[in-house]
């Protein structure tokens, strides 16, 4: 992906796609909640 440029900062991006197998629904709904909000953290 192009990167993400916020005033002088140049941020680069990857394009992510996640595969789960012979996991159900509700435990892919949980891992990807609390790996969103992991990676969501600003600062440090």
């Amino acid at each position: 992906m192009p990167p993400r440029q916020i005033a002088l900062v140049r941020l680069p991006r990857l394009a992510v796609h996640y595969r789960f197998d012979n996991v159900d629904d509700a435990e892919r709904h949980a891992f990807m909640k609390r790996f969103d909000l992991t990676i969501q953290r600003g600062g440090g």
